[in-house]
């Protein structure tokens, strides 16, 4: 995606992003832990913020939080295949935030729990 933007780019302009996501908060049991505790283990989730700045001006443009979580009964009976997905769901959803937001700040899903 980031190299399609960056063919697409005017050469005029030399202004350039800067993404640095941070995870906040994680917990993925590991493979073995699952098998062997089971839903003992806990559900899994993460919490990524990503800042997005401009490199020569240092001004921030957007810092998303992005959430995900599985199940700890459903990773269990997957021995743990849901607990990795959650980690390509919120790649997914990084990505796709990008993109939406690409032309038009316009914010969007993050995955966040709506309370």
């Amino acid at each position: 995606m980031i190299d399609d933007w960056n063919t697409k780019a005017d050469p005029n302009n030399t202004e350039k992003l800067l993404f640095e996501p941070h995870i906040v908060s994680l917990h993925k049991p590991s493979d073995a832990t699952r098998i062997f505790g089971g839903s003992m283990a806990g559900q899994s989730r993460i919490i990524i913020q990503m800042r997005i700045s401009e490199v020569t001006s240092g001004a921030v443009i957007a810092e998303p939080q992005f959430y995900q979580h599985a199940n700890a009964m459903g990773a269990s009976l997957s021995f743990g295949t849901t607990d990795n997905m959650m980690l390509e769901r919120i790649a997914e959803l990084m990505a796709t935030y990008l993109k939406r937001n690409y032309l038009t700040a316009v914010g969007g899903p993050t995955g966040q729990i709506q309370r």
